[in-house]
């Protein structure tokens, strides 16, 4: 490997940013040469961690606080992603497939998809889930332990993924211009077209704000009912973003340049890196921004921020769907239908049947709802395997109270949870009512407005 050449911090330190005074710009914390161009780029909560995934060979690295190297964990092929848990003990990174890697620099996960190449990755914050898109345009969500929770497909690759903390929400930037946005089990809450490849997409710690690159050289932010606030034009090719707490500071790689942004898009400072910046992360209170480059040269890069306090304190509640249910307590009792009629014959729920989710876009009492219900894996191969079970809606009356009428709505299977239950997602065209679990004959119904869904992985007690 031919050594790289050490650009001197002083010469650097000349270069005035665009539009912004001495006194104002942003100083390096420290700087780190590398062998490989420096493809991503994550920073824990507390700055006291920084993952990078490289080019090249392709490697996925950790670093401290201060630039020291924790350890390297070789993949042979590019890491185009990276994300770190909030406590620094978990870093999820994509290349020939998703590994995750533990602080002493042990993978205790590995995520494929039939030998397809993995683009994107990302672990929630609590280090519970990981999100992981492949080259088939396969995505989807799984345990910390690599088994999946849902799957689903999207019209390209998913070429970044950002995941909420608790990995309830999902968003997606793809290959075919598209910014979408995920709830619970896949459930598609929006989506945005862009002029070309969104190539990078953040989310808020909070989860309320998503920034998205594009690269029609374009920033997009939105909040997260996918109302669009501002678009910023670098004038470049954006290879990264970042949103701080409370969406108050957007960071942007673009260019040679790291941007930050205001809460309304507008540049509080610009830095000029030199060289190609591919990667840009940033902490929740915008203390420190971490970049990544390449080209003539190769560095990982940590910035002195500006410092956000008390951001958002006087703001409103940032607006979310609706979601209800006993999220499995009491056995989803509230919206379990034990017994129906269905296609005029009379039917009872499978046994062990329950309610997990209803979810709702808005609060209107009349709005179309989502539904997942769980029940036993026993149950489900002895009446006929995935494919023959639907969710049935019980027909509201004009009063909207549930009825004994009931019909199949169209139902897709998304994964296990935690005790190998298999989950079950159905849209239902009508307001919130009961649902039960059923098994029907002949052909299975179509998926309806549903994507295509792969062969999941085994669950955990499986063979």
């Amino acid at each position: 490997m031919r050594p790289f050449l050490h650009i001197a911090l002083c010469l650097a330190l000349l270069l005035v940013p665009w539009g912004v005074a001495a006194d104002e710009r942003p100083e390096p914390l420290w700087d780190v040469a590398l062998g490989s161009k420096v493809l991503s780029t994550a920073v824990s909560p507390n700055g006291a961690y920084v993952a990078a995934g490289t080019d090249a060979n392709g490697a996925m690295r950790l670093f401290d606080g201060e630039g020291n190297q924790v350890w390297e964990v070789p993949t042979g092929s590019p890491v185009f992603q990276v994300s770190i848990s909030e406590d620094g003990k978990y870093v999820a990174g994509a290349s020939d497939r998703v590994r995750v890697v533990d602080q002493n620099g042990k993978v205790t996960a590995r995520i494929d998809d039939d030998g397809y190449f993995a683009y994107s990755a990302a672990i929630s914050p609590d280090g519970k889930h990981v999100a992981a898109g492949f080259d088939n345009h396969v995505f989807g969500v799984y345990s910390s332990g690599g088994f999946a929770e849902w799957m689903g497909t999207l019209g390209d690759d998913a070429a970044s993924l950002a995941l909420s903390r608790d990995g309830r929400y999902l968003v997606a930037g793809s290959k075919d211009d598209t910014v979408s946005f995920f709830g619970e089990q896949g459930t598609l809450l929006w989506s945005y077209e862009t002029g070309k490849t969104v190539g990078s997409v953040a989310l808020s710690p909070d989860g309320g704000y998503v920034a998205a690159g594009s690269m029609d050289r374009q920033v997009y932010f939105f909040d997260r009912d996918g109302t669009l606030l501002w678009t910023y034009e670098p004038g470049e090719h954006v290879f990264g973003v970042a949103v701080a707490r409370d969406g108050e500071r957007v960071a942007v790689a673009a260019g040679h340049t790291v941007t930050l942004l205001d809460r309304e898009g507008e540049e509080l400072w610009t830095y000029d890196a030199g060289t190609t910046v591919f990667s840009v992360a940033i902490t929740p209170d915008a203390g420190m921004i971490v970049y990544g480059t390449g080209g003539n040269d190769n560095r990982l890069v940590a910035l002195e921020g500006e410092k956000i306090r008390d951001a958002g304190a006087d703001r409103g509640p940032v607006t979310t769907p609706v979601v209800s249910g006993n999220r499995g307590g009491e056995n989803g009792s509230t919206y379990l239908a034990d017994s129906f009629v269905l296609a005029g014959e009379e039917t009872e729920s499978a046994e062990g049947a329950a309610v997990t989710d209803v979810l709702r876009r808005t609060a209107d009492a009349d709005a179309k709802v989502t539904v997942r219900m769980t029940v036993d894996a026993a149950w489900v191969a002895a009446h006929g395997g995935p494919d023959r079970v639907k969710i049935a809606a019980c027909l509201p009356d004009e009063n909207g109270e549930a009825t004994t009428e009931a019909e199949a709505v169209p139902t897709r299977f998304v994964g296990y949870d935690p005790e190998d239950r298999l989950i079950f997602e159905g849209k239902s065209p009508y307001s919130l009512t009961a649902y039960g679990i059923v098994a029907v004959a002949g052909n299975p119904a179509p998926m309806g407005a549903f994507p295509a869904i792969p062969t999941l992985a085994v669950p955990p007690g499986g063979a």
